[in-house]
C-alpha cells in the first residue's frame, strides 16, 4: 500500500471542447436533410406560391384583389367568416380553460392518478380525429344521439336538448378535441 504522497498528482480536468452540432453530423445526414428540405419546397412551397399568385391575378387585368371582391359583396360569406371566427375563439377559450388548469395540476401538484391522466392524453393521439367527431355525433346527434334520445325518453321532451351541429355543439366538441 502506498502513501498518499507517493501517488502522482492528477492534473485538473480539461474543459470539454464545445463542438458545433452541425460539425458532428455525417455527410450523409447533411445531404439527407438538404434533400428533405428540397422535397418540402417542391411539394409544399411551390404549390402554395402558385395558388396565391393565381388568386392575385385576374384574366381581364383589373385590380390585384378583384378575385377577393366577392368576399365583400355577398353577405352570406361575411356571416360565414364571422361564425368561423366565433367558433375558433370559443374553442380556444374553452380548450385553454380546461387544458391550463389540467396541465398545472399534472405538473405542479401531487394529483392522485396523474399517471393515468398522462397516459390517456397520449393515447388519444393514436386515434384519428374523425373517430372523435363520429363519437360526438353518435352521442349528441339531434335525431339519433344516444344521450339525446335517452334524455328525451326519460323526461318526455319533444325536441333534443343538445344539438352537436349548432355553434355551441361545435365549440364544445372542438374544445374537448383540442385538449386531448
Amino acid at each position: 500500500m502506498t502513501a498518499v504522497a507517493d501517488r502522482p498528482a492528477t492534473s485538473a480536468p480539461t474543459p470539454a471542447v464545445k463542438r458545433r452540432p452541425h460539425r458532428d453530423r455525417s455527410r450523409f445526414e447533411r445531404i439527407a436533410r438538404l434533400v428533405w428540405a428540397l422535397v418540402m419546397v417542391v411539394l409544399v412551397a411551390y404549390p402554395v406560391t402558385r395558388i396565391i399568385s393565381q388568386s392575385l391575378s385576374s384574366e381581364d387585368g383589373t385590380s390585384l384583389f378583384a378575385n377577393y371582391s366577392i368576399l365583400f359583396e355577398d353577405d352570406r360569406i361575411a356571416v360565414a367568416i364571422l361564425h368561423s371566427l366565433w367558433i375558433a375563439v370559443g374553442t380556444m377559450i374553452g380548450a385553454l380553460s380546461i387544458a391550463l388548469p389540467m396541465s398545472w395540476l399534472l405538473v405542479r401538484s401531487d394529483l392522485p392518478g396523474r399517471r393515468v391522466f398522462r397516459s390517456v392524453a397520449v393515447l388519444t393521439f393514436a386515434a384519428p380525429s374523425f373517430i372523435a367527431a363520429l363519437g360526438w355525433v353518435l352521442l349528441l346527434g339531434p335525431r339519433n344521439g344516444l344521450l339525446n334520445t335517452g334524455i328525451q325518453n326519460l323526461f318526455g321532451l319533444e325536441e333534443p336538448p343538445f344539438n352537436i351541429f349548432g355553434p355551441w355543439g361545435i365549440i364544445s366538441s372542438c374544445r374537448c378535441s383540442c385538449i386531448r
